[in-house]
């Protein structure tokens, strides 16, 4: 598995995860049979879904960087991926409406096509009317159509068959496809797999790494199946009081994830009255959270992601430090790391870890396969509905009609 995965210090023994999730080994059983994109788990299909590869894989990767409008799971999923990764294509991402930050975007566009450089732009919303997108649209697409005369020919726009945003990129004569999903369970969807391939990135072997996790994690037993460990864990803490959940990456390669596990869990959970608030920690936090987690309220439960790696540069200059000399600085690295995790084993501070073998497609996918599949049997055990958003459509509501749109 490119991924290990340590619940021993999660405050249960194994009886009890195993007890408090044995009434989801039907629901397994249901997940593993689901076979139609009208099912709200339908997500489970798309990483074995050839015709989204066979579509994505058309668009080719002829461009030198990738512009990104959308906003929420649109964009969080592809900018998780190529952070981890760091391709050598650009990707730029627009995901709010903010004039500095706009500006900043077509400066950085204009330099890098004076270099010679074109940009792939795609385009993402579902409904084809999603505010934030269209404004941002309006905003860079003029631009863009001064600097590249072949911009049309690089522009690319996933929403609903039928959408106001369809018809008016077929008008445009802007390519388009139809994504089954969408939302923040479409990881392996259009939405993010096409921005993905324009930056060079192996979608294959990405979607490979979901499926081989999400075959283990759709087995009823639960001692083979780390999704529901994880549900189980988490679900225990947030009874017992422990309703805030911190996402702690220790690797500064990794925190791109958190964002995107945020949306996951804060949507999916919130609501009725119930839900757990996922906050974003990571290794440098120690010296600004620490004594909050330390010695703060006893209501937070921590999932560690971490990397493994032998690899590094030796050190050979530490000043004041000479006993660091002739160490790798992943040495180091790993005893910070095991610093921190040792003083929540002193504090009995409840926690998961999560280890990275590598950095690769197929360690990223297994792991949002892993978080899909566990957060819905968390959302299972809490009774809550996973898949709908009514306090997100609220607040578009009040925009509509604070703009009168």
């Amino acid at each position: 598995m490119a991924l290990n995965l340590d619940y021993r210090q999660c405050g249960y023994p194994e009886t009890e995860l195993s007890q408090a999730v044995a009434s989801l080994a039907e629901y397994c059983r249901e997940l593993k049979a689901v076979a139609s994109y009208e099912s709200p788990e339908s997500f489970l299909l798309l990483s074995k879904d050839e015709n989204i590869l066979n579509e994505v894989a058309t668009l080719g990767n002829n461009t030198d960087g990738a512009l990104l409008i959308g906003i929420g799971a649109s964009s969080l999923g592809a900018l998780a991926i190529a952070q981890a990764l760091r391709p050598t294509k650009k990707l730029l991402v627009a995901d709010a409406v903010d004039e500095r930050l706009l500006k900043h975007a077509q400066e950085i566009l204009e330099a890098e096509y004076v270099q010679g450089k074109k940009y792939q732009t795609i385009i993402v919303s579902k409904s084809g009317t999603t505010l934030e997108t269209l404004v941002n649209t309006g905003a860079l697409v003029p631009f863009l159509k001064n600097l590249d005369p072949e911009f049309a020919n690089r522009t690319l726009v996933i929403t609903d068959k039928g959408t106001p945003l369809w018809e008016y990129a077929a008008q445009q004569g802007w390519k388009t496809i139809a994504s089954p999903i969408s939302g923040r369970y479409s990881m392996f969807s259009p939405v993010a797999l096409a921005p993905l391939a324009f930056l060079g990135i192996d979608i294959g072997r990405f979607r490979a790494g979901a499926q081989s996790m999400q075959e283990i994690c759709l087995d009823p037993d639960v001692n083979k199946n780390p999704a529901l460990w994880g549900a189980a864990a988490t679900y225990l803490n947030y009874q017992h009081g422990k309703s805030t959940h911190a996402l702690f990456f220790l690797n500064p390669l990794l925190r791109g994830l958190s964002r995107w596990w945020q949306q996951l869990i804060s949507e999916s959970l919130g609501k009725d009255g119930k839900g757990i608030l996922p906050i974003l920690s990571e290794a440098s936090d120690m010296h600004a959270l620490s004594q909050f987690y330390m010695d703060g309220p006893a209501n937070v439960f921590t999932t560690f992601i971490e990397l493994s790696s032998d690899a590094g540069t030796v050190l050979t200059g530490v000043p004041l430090l000479s006993s660091l000399n002739g160490k790798k600085i992943e040495e180091v690295t790993r005893g910070i790391n095991d610093g921190i995790r040792r003083a929540y084993i002193k504090k009995k501070l409840p926690h998961i870890t999560i280890n990275f073998d590598d950095i690769d497609e197929e360690s990223l996918g297994a792991f949002c396969a892993l978080k899909m599949l566990e957060t819905v049997y968390l959302a299972k055990l809490m009774g809550v509905n996973a898949f709908d958003q009514p306090g997100v459509e609220l607040y578009k509501q009040e925009v509509k009609s604070i703009l009168r749109l």
